[in-house]
C-alpha cells in the first residue's frame, strides 16, 4: 500500500459521484483491497474516508480505517465480531459506492434502491449492489474486483478520472475545489474535480420510507401491512368475544 502523506485527498461524505467517477475509484482501489485480503491482512472497514487520491491520480487506502464512518459501511459479521473477508470487503466497498453515488450513507437498516436519488442509473447498479450487500456472505461476490467489474458493466459509462485541485497559496493536504455545476443539477462531490465535463443533473436525494438490504418497502406498503395488522388484531379480538 502506497503512502502519499499530505499530497492526498479524502473525499468527505457528502455530494455525489459520477458514474464515471465512481467506476474510476472502485475499479482502481479493487485490486489493492483483494490483494491484502489474500495476504491475510484485509483493510476491515472500507468507507468512502478510506479512499485518497494522490496528487498524480492515484487511488489508494488511507493508512487505517476511518474512526468516524467506517461502523456505516462494515458487514453485518463484522458488527457482530467475526473477522472481515473478502467478502466483507465486498460488502463495505458496494455501501461505500452507494454512497459515493447517492452523496449519503445507507440507512441503518439496509439500502434503498440508488436509483430514488439517481434515476440516472441503470437498473442493474441495483441488482449488483443488492448482491454485494446480501445479508449471507457465501451470496456476495467472490472477490473485490469481480464486484468492481460488475459494477462497472452496471454503469455503462467509461471510467472518469479523478483529481484532486488544490486553492491558490494551500500548503499541506489540499482542500476540495468543486466541478462546475450542470444547469438543474446536485452539488459535485466536494473532494473533486472531475477532468472532463460537469455532473448530470439528477434528483436530490430522498430519504423517506424504510430501506432494507436488497429491496425497498415504500410507505404506502407499510401503511397497507399496518392496516392489514389492524384488521387481524380486531378479527381476533372479535373470535375470542363469541366463544366466550
Amino acid at each position: 500500500m502506497s503512502s502519499h502523506g499530505d499530497a492526498s485527498v479524502r473525499p468527505p461524505e457528502q455530494g455525489q459521484l459520477t458514474a464515471g467517477q465512481v467506476r474510476f475509484l472502485v475499479g482502481s482501489v479493487a485490486p489493492e483491497v483483494d490483494v491484502r485480503a489474500a495476504a491475510g491482512r484485509p483493510y476491515g472497514r472500507l468507507s468512502p474516508t478510506a479512499l485518497q487520491v494522490g496528487t498524480d491520480g492515484s487511488v489508494h487506502l488511507a493508512a487505517s480505517p476511518s474512526a468516524v464512518d467506517a461502523d456505516a459501511h462494515a458487514a453485518p459479521e463484522v458488527l457482530g465480531g467475526a473477522e472481515p473477508t473478502v467478502r466483507s470487503e465486498v460488502f463495505s466497498l458496494a455501501s461505500t459506492s452507494y454512497s459515493l453515488l447517492t452523496g449519503h450513507p445507507p440507512n441503518p437498516y439496509g439500502f434503498a434502491t440508488v436509483r430514488r436519488a439517481r434515476p440516472d442509473l441503470d437498473p442493474r447498479v441495483d441488482g449488483v449492489l443488492a448482491q454485494a450487500t446480501a445479508r449471507g456472505p457465501e451470496f456476495r461476490f467472490p472477490t473485490v474486483t469481480a464486484f468492481a467489474d460488475a459494477l462497472g458493466a452496471a454503469l455503462g459509462v467509461p471510467a472518469e478520472p479523478l483529481r484532486p485541485v488544490p486553492p491558490p497559496g494551500s500548503t499541506g493536504q489540499w482542500a476540495a475545489i468543486p466541478a462546475p455545476l450542470a444547469a438543474g443539477g446536485p452539488p459535485p462531490h466536494p473532494a473533486f474535480a472531475a477532468q472532463s465535463g460537469p455532473m448530470p443533473a439528477t434528483t436530490p436525494p430522498s430519504r423517506t420510507g424504510s430501506r432494507f438490504s436488497g429491496f425497498e418497502v415504500s410507505e404506502t406498503t407499510l401503511s397497507i401491512a399496518l392496516l392489514f395488522l389492524v384488521i387481524l388484531v380486531g378479527a381476533g379480538c372479535l373470535s375470542l368475544f363469541l366463544i366466550v
